[in-house]
C-alpha cells in the first residue's frame, strides 16, 4: 500500500504542494468566507484588500515549488580503477538527473548502512570529477555522476599479511583515496565496507542519498550482487 502511494501521481503532486494549497485553505476560510457568513455581500473593502494581498502566498509557494529542482537517481554505469598499477575495482556510479526546472546548487552525496546491531553508517562519497568540486551543481535536463562503491576484480594479496584486499572500496567525498590514512593509495589503506557493515552476508543492500541547498533529497535503496560486481537494482524511497 505504501509503495503504491509512492508512485501515485496524484499523491506525489499533493505532497510536492501541499504547503500551497494550505495556506489557500486557509486564507479562504478566514478571509472570504467566515467575512462573507458575517456581512454576506457587503464584505469591507478592506478585508478584499487584506484577502488579495494575502493571496500571494499561496501564489508565491506554489511557484517556488514548480519551478525548483528536482533531483532523480537514475541507472548505473562502470569504469575500472587501477591501484599502483597492480589492483584492479570495478567502479559503480550512480546517474543523478535533474528532471526539475532550475539548477540544484551545493549536491552532496551519501551511502548508508546499517551493521549487525542496526547502528547507522552515513558515509559521503564523491562524484566523478571529484577534484574540481566536491559539491556538484546539477543544471536543468543535465546529470552528474556519483561514486558509491568499487568492487575488487583482481590483484595480489598483501605482502606483509597475505590477505586479500577489500572487497568493497568506497571514496572519500574528494577522491577514491582516504586522505586521512593513506600515504601510498594501497587498496587495504583506502576507506572499506566488510559484511559486518551490511549485517547480512551475501546480501549487500544500502541506501543512496543526495542532498541540495535547494532542493527535496533525493533517496533509494540498492541491491548489488557480489558475484557480478555491480548495483543490480535501485528502489525510489521518496
Amino acid at each position: 500500500m505504501v509503495s503504491f502511494l509512492r508512485k501515485n501521481k496524484i499523491v506525489k503532486w499533493y505532497i510536492e504542494y501541499q504547503w500551497a494549497l494550505y495556506s489557500a485553505q486557509m486564507i479562504f476560510l478566514w478571509l472570504i468566507f467566515v467575512p462573507y457568513c458575517y456581512w454576506g455581500k457587503d464584505i469591507p473593502g478592506v478585508i478584499i484588500a487584506v484577502a488579495g494581498l494575502m493571496s500571494q502566498i499561496p501564489l508565491g509557494l506554489f511557484w517556488k515549488s514548480f519551478n525548483r529542482p528536482i533531483l532523480k537517481i537514475e541507472g548505473v554505469e562502470f569504469n575500472e580503477l587501477t591501484i599502483h598499477g597492480e589492483w584492479v575495482y570495478k567502479i559503480n556510479s550512480v546517474i543523478v538527473r535533474n528532471i526539475g526546472r532550475s539548477a540544484a546548487k551545493n549536491c552532496k552525496g551519501y551511502i548508508s548502512v546499517w551493521n549487525i546491531n542496526k547502528e547507522e553508517k552515513k558515509i559521503r562519497v564523491c562524484w566523478t570529477l571529484s577534484t574540481e568540486r566536491p559539491n556538484a551543481t546539477i543544471n536543468v535536463e543535465d546529470y552528474e555522476m556519483l561514486n558509491v562503491c568499487a568492487f575488487y576484480i583482481k590483484g595480489a594479496v598483501n605482502p606483509d599479511t597475505k590477505k586479500p584486499p577489500p572487497e568493497i572500496i568506497i571514496p572519500t567525498e574528494l577522491d577514491w583515496v582516504d586522505h586521512y590514512k593513506a600515504a601510498s593509495r594501497y587498496p587495504w589503506e583506502f576507506r572499506h565496507l566488510t559484511k559486518v557493515d551490511f549485517g547480512h552476508s551475501g546480501d549487500i543492500k544500502f541506501i543512496i542519498c543526495v542532498t541540495a541547498e535547494n532542493a527535496k533529497v533525493a533517496e533509494v535503496l540498492v541491491k548489488s550482487d557480489e558475484i557480478n560486481k555491480k548495483i543490480i537494482t535501485i528502489e525510489d524511497l521518496r
